[in-house]
């Protein structure tokens, strides 16, 4: 050993000694092997990626969390959107749901599919034969445009964010549409059980001048065996009175803790029809979830 090197290596940017993997760094060393250094183990390189005995780039494959990544071989610059229940930093590391606390969840985003209307086709002249996307239906309700001569129009009074599309429920005198939203995450699970999660259940509502045809949104909450528990939330109807018999939607708002045990949710959407054609008319539904 030639004088003015220390024994173990560290910094002396000439000797591999000291069980390094590579000049300075690897093994006991402090430092950490850069891609394309020589390495025995995973802990011997900055990527955390050992292969053939050399230090490899992060790739998001490699079953490791590395890079800029947030979790294992997703978020950041990646590629890969991470799934529910994995780390992240901002919404774009997750795959359609939101990062809350450092996690993807489903908190904080409407669980609802479809719910303004927007998805698939929608009937902007007659036949009004376009029935609800996403949506499992009886009786004959419609998305419609509101360009199309129907009920409401671009300047009736709704939302400022109503896109194209609304749902109402055409002629039958009952028609209804419902989906149902399946909870997997398990960490939202174990916040319900716990009583720790409220559910927000919001739409614009209303109907044709002073006819009282309406809608009327519920939310129940199921259980694993798909039962009924708890509390439903309802808002609506939206009666001519509620719109001072102006042509036009309201938005109504109602929330509620979910129950310990719910698994799954159901939307259910009733149209009632009381005068001529069935002009009950909904767009924006959502549905909500938050802890605390």
């Amino acid at each position: 050993m030639e004088a003015g090197f220390p024994l173990n290596g560290s910094g002396d940017q000439i000797y591999l000694n000291g069980g390094e993997a590579d000049v300075d760094c690897g093994g006991p060393c402090s430092t950490k092997c850069d891609n394309g250094k020589t390495c025995s183990s995973t802990t011997d390189c900055v990527s955390k990626v050992c292969s053939g005995n050399q230090c490899q780039a992060p790739m998001n494959h490699d079953n490791v969390m590395n890079g800029d990544e947030t979790d294992v071989d997703c978020g950041g610059s990646s590629g890969n959107k991470c799934a529910v229940g994995k780390t992240c930093k901002v919404n774009t590391d997750c795959d359609n749901v939101l990062c809350t606390g450092g996690f993807c969840s489903i908190l904080g985003m409407n669980l609802v599919v479809n719910g303004d209307a927007e998805t698939g086709d929608c009937s902007n002249k007659l036949p009004y034969d376009k029935q609800p996307t996403g949506w499992k239906y009886t009786g004959l309700p419609i998305q419609v445009a509101y360009a199309a001569d129907w009920d409401l129009s671009a300047t009736t009074p709704g939302p400022s964010d109503r896109g194209q599309c609304y749902f109402t429920g055409y002629y039958k005198a009952s028609n209804s549409m419902s989906q149902t939203i399946n909870i997997n995450d398990a960490t939202t699970l174990s916040l319900i059980d716990s009583g720790k999660v409220s559910a927000n259940l919001s739409g614009w509502l209303g109907g044709y001048l002073g006819q009282d045809d309406n809608a009327k949104v519920t939310l129940n909450f199921n259980n694993q065996d798909g039962t009924k528990i708890g509390s439903a939330i309802t808002i609506g109807p939206v009666l001519s009175s509620d719109r001072k018999s102006i042509t036009g939607l309201v938005a109504r708002q109602s929330a509620g803790k979910v129950p310990a045990g719910t698994r799954s949710m159901n939307v259910l959407v009733d149209f009632t029809l009381t005068y001529g054609d069935n002009d009950g008319c909904v767009d924006n539904i959502a549905v909500v979830l938050s802890s605390g």
